[in-house]
């Protein structure tokens, strides 16, 4: 059932695979029934798949949708909401009023239907839009344009707020949009005005067989009924003023009256003989309409010499707007060009000057203590509980929805999403995440060192605990009792900043042996752990966040997580007896824990033996001798400064 998924999205089909396997791509999400500017649910999903599609690339429509973990990658899967169809909305530039509406939609108009209903308005004031409510059936295909083939469309009212733009399209962003402002007729004012007066002709009449004198009472009848509420009653239908209506009902008498005033015959025997006879009756008519040419010759020469005139204005007129329409397009292209080429200036510009700017910085500032202090306390999620001190603060419960984890294959997924908020690109997501978890499993602790760092962090422990990693900075610290305050909390992950501090190394082997605790350490600069003692690196395996991000944190934490029995269990079935004292050792053990958790091999090159062999003064000699993938050989080489 489509109800059982847990998302919804807007979403367009980009490709149709083998086995009708349609390829999605996600465009905007859909939250009580409304079209949301910003993706609220899993930022990391991009393409989803819809199994057994029946539907064409290029549709628009809105599907629910679920993901479901395979050992490799996060799938997804869907299933379209039929009863949900999006409504596209056409703003058309040249109509100022219902009539020009009417005359475009009976000339037709160049538009396709992504999503089988639109909207096709006209501006009216500065918020407001007026216009039809349609669908596809309305419309018929004729000379590559929509002309309208229903005689009537439902009024529509809509202010711009309820507009929202999607992929380059214009959609309301209600998806049950009430449209009860009543009736819009498009058929021309003289089959409208016609119909009027047949409605308003007493059906019995047309049983009596006509005199001439008949036909005069009719006419007379025509041109004295009541016209007050007539000439009121087309004025509001027709959406025209009363005077207007007068003018259009006295233009179809008089363009008319030559009919009836024709005569007709009031004997029974040729009626008889015409109704029998239907070849006679074809006869008799071809002589009438050739009788009527003859009488009326320079009449239709004139008419249809002034249709000719009529007609090659039009012509030029039409090739004049397909002109103007052309150097539209064109100029609208060069103005998108120019702007994109703007943004990326400004962007570019923006970037230059903070990177500047943070140059600038760290070359005025020598203690590295006020730099890491800095860097990374958030006062956005600084614990709410009393302080008791300076060197500790406890970690900050996430208000959200509880969300529980199963499994190891389900944190390992949950954590996807969470470090992608917070800038690790895609890239190597899936393999830093199970890395994360294989040292979690395995008490092998981390040295995150760079940018995002204290951001990563926390989203570990968001996922494992369900709030933020306490802060412990070492440069407070002052004797072996500070130390028992991480013991006696009950915060899992620590976020320890200043691990260098010249008064803390000795405290550091206490620090590591605290049992139930898993331990981030912090620090800005990657560079300057070159200079540091290489022993350190045997309690912290060093990773550079620099090589696996490209973006800003997020620091969107939305879910209050906690892990299940069964994760529990699986946590406990890798509990080590020993963990390996020597950097190598370490590394080694969790790319075997990896392995084993992809059932596959997963590089662990940026964030494990790059930063060891660079620490450690051999990084030259590490990419001489790597012979994996060409991106990682490349970002080292950034990494360091150099290019090819």
């Amino acid at each position: 059932m489509i109800e059982d998924f847990p998302y919804i999205s807007l979403c367009v089909v980009k490709d149709i695979k083998n086995k009708k396997t349609g390829i999605l791509k996600r465009l905007a999400d859909v939250e009580n029934d409304e079209i949301q500017a910003d993706f609220i649910f899993q930022n990391s999903i991009e393409k989803i798949t819809n199994q057994n599609c029946n539907l064409k690339k290029n549709f628009i429509g809105v599907f629910g949708w679920q993901t479901e973990h395979s050992r490799y990658k996060i799938d997804t899967v869907s299933m379209r909401y039929s009863e949900k169809i999006p409504i596209e909305i056409f703003i058309l530039q040249d109509c100022k009023n219902p009539a020009d509406l009417r005359n475009i939609l009976q000339s037709g108009i160049e538009f396709d239907f992504s999503t089988g209903r639109a909207l096709i308005v006209y501006q009216v004031s500065d918020n407001n839009f007026y216009g039809v409510h349609c669908s596809k059936n309305d419309f018929e295909t004729i000379d590559n344009k929509k002309k309208i083939k229903s005689a009537s469309l439902k009024l529509c009212e809509i202010n711009s707020e309820d507009f929202i733009q999607v992929d380059g399209k214009i959609f309301c962003s209600k998806l049950n949009f009430d449209d009860s402002a009543g009736e819009f007729y498009t058929e021309n004012t003289d089959s409208y005005i016609k119909n009027k007066i047949i409605s308003r002709i007493n059906q019995t009449t047309f049983k009596n067989n006509f005199s001439e004198t008949d036909l005069q009472i009719i006419k007379d009848f025509i041109k004295n009924f009541s016209t007050a509420d007539f000439y009121q009653e087309i004025a509001t239908e027709y959406l025209i003023s009363v005077d207007d209506a007068k003018k259009a009902v006295n233009e179809f008498v008089s363009a008319n009256e030559e009919f009836l005033q024709a005569e007709f015959f009031d004997d029974e025997v040729l009626e008889n003989i015409l109704i029998n006879s239907p070849k006679l009756l074809l006869q008799l008519l071809g002589l009438l309409q050739e009788q009527f040419e003859i009488e009326n010759k320079e009449k239709i020469s004139a008419v249809n010499s002034q249709l000719g005139e009529v007609q090659e204005k039009i012509s030029v007129q039409e090739k004049f707007l397909d002109d103007l329409e052309i150097e539209f397009k064109n100029k609208k292209s060069q103005l998108e060009k120019i702007q994109s080429e703007i943004n990326r200036r400004e962007n570019f510009a923006t970037e230059v000057e903070n990177k500047i700017a943070e140059r600038i910085d760290a070359a005025k500032k020598n203690a590295s203590d006020f730099i890491c202090e800095m860097a990374f306390i958030n006062p956005t999620f600084e614990s709410s509980q009393p302080v008791q001190n300076i060197f500790y603060h406890a970690g900050k419960n996430v208000e959200g929805n509880d969300t529980e984890i199963e499994d190891l294959q389900d944190f390992i997924a949950t954590l996807v999403t969470e470090i992608g908020g917070e800038g690790v690109h895609n890239e190597s997501i899936f393999a830093f995440a199970t890395y994360l978890t294989a040292a979690y499993i395995n008490k092998i602790l981390l040295l995150l060192a760079g940018p995002n760092a204290r951001d990563i962090a926390d989203a570990f422990s968001v996922t494992l605990t369900g709030k933020t990693a306490a802060v412990f900075d070492c440069a407070e610290i002052k004797s072996f009792d500070n130390l028992k305050v991480i013991a006696e909390n009950d915060d899992e992950v620590i976020a320890v900043l200043n691990p260098f501090a010249p008064n803390f190394i000795a405290y550091l082997p206490e620090l590591v042996n605290i049992e139930g605790k898993f331990i981030f350490a912090i620090y800005p600069f990657a560079e300057d752990l070159k200079i540091e003692p290489r022993s350190f690196y045997n309690y912290f395996l060093p990773v550079f966040t620099e090589l696996i991000i490209d973006r800003p944190p997020a620091r969107d934490f939305r879910y209050k997580y906690f892990i299940s029995d069964v994760l529990k269990q699986d946590f406990k079935q890798y509990n080590p007896d020993t963990i390996p004292i020597s950097a190598e050792k370490k590394i080694k053990k969790l790319t075997e824990t990896m392995e084993k958790l992809l059932q596959n091999k997963k590089s662990a090159t940026l964030f494990a033996d790059f930063p060891l062999a660079y620490v450690k003064g051999n990084e030259q000699t590490f990419i001489e001798n790597f012979k994996g993938d060409e991106k990682f050989i490349e970002k080292m080489r950034e990494f360091l400064g150099e290019s090819e």
